[in-house]
């Protein structure tokens, strides 16, 4: 198995900021329960999600790179130690769980 790195620098330290996970009532439903964790933070709420599926995003900003070439919140909630560079998302399709890497605008990096 190996270490995941950063998209951006390819650096190996890179930290987990927060925790999103999409649920859907059945499959296809437009809207889906969205549940987010973050430090001492716990929230949810009902929002339209990408995809057709459940997904996973894990949130991480990398000690290696400059924080002001690509440091963006995913969310205003976030305290600046809780900053998130880029995501992982977990998600399947067609019966095939995928992941890849997405930037703060949800832009995809390539995946694997």
């Amino acid at each position: 198995m190996e270490n995941l790195r950063c998209p951006f620098c390819d650096g190996e330290h890179i930290h987990q900021a927060r925790v999103e996970v999409g649920f859907r009532q059945k499959e296809d439903e437009r809207i889906s329960t969205r549940v987010m964790v973050a430090r001492n933070q716990v929230t949810s709420d009902r929002k339209a999600l990408g995809g057709r599926r459940d997904e996973l995003f894990i949130y991480f900003w990398c000690e290696q790179c400059s924080p002001e070439a690509h440091v963006h919140n995913f969310g205003n909630e976030l305290d600046d130690d809780q900053r998130a560079d880029f995501a992982l998302r977990v998600y399947q399709h067609k019966g095939h769980t995928m992941t890849e890497w997405w930037t703060y605008r949800m832009s995809k990096m390539g995946g694997k």
